[in-house]
């Protein structure tokens, strides 16, 4: 269905618990496969966690090049297997109580040809301030706008 991605440094037991609840937040057999980095102190217990607890193929690389995280990135990426790429941020927590709902919203995304999907930094709803002009389309799952509209 889609690739997971996540390039963090788990330096904390507080980080580390929070990717724990993070991932069991969205964790499902449907993911097509996993490319994680992960850095810091905890990157030996995070690699053992998601390993154990992981439902779909998954590589996990411990990169900490002098090149910085964006270069790293872009290593990590040709790894990916699907057209859809969830970028896993560690400490936000899918809230919809229906595990589903993530993969109902990544049909909807290629049914319409959405190319991305922001599930997090609302910032209050200022990002969505620049938006404001631009017809939206509303599937009752996604809220999503045709910037490429002429």
């Amino acid at each position: 269905m889609f690739s997971v991605f996540a390039n963090f440094r788990i330096d904390t037991l507080p980080r580390l618990k929070a990717l724990k609840i993070s991932f069991k937040s969205f964790n499902d057999a449907r993911i097509k496969n996993w490319i994680i980095n992960i850095r810091g102190k905890y990157k030996h217990e995070t690699k053992n966690f998601l390993i154990k607890n992981s439902k779909s193929k998954i590589k996990i690389f411990h990169l900490e090049s002098n090149k910085g995280w964006m270069h790293d990135s872009k290593e990590l990426s040709k790894y990916l297997q699907s057209e859809i790429v969830f970028f896993w941020v560690e400490d936000h927590i899918c809230l919809k109580n229906k595990k589903d709902y993530l993969f109902e919203c990544v049909k909807e995304m290629k049914k319409f040809s959405v190319d991305q999907m922001l599930y997090s930094f609302w910032h209050k709803g200022n990002y969505l301030k620049g938006l404001n002009g631009i017809k939206k389309k509303d599937t009752g799952k996604l809220v999503f706008y045709e910037l490429n509209e002429q």
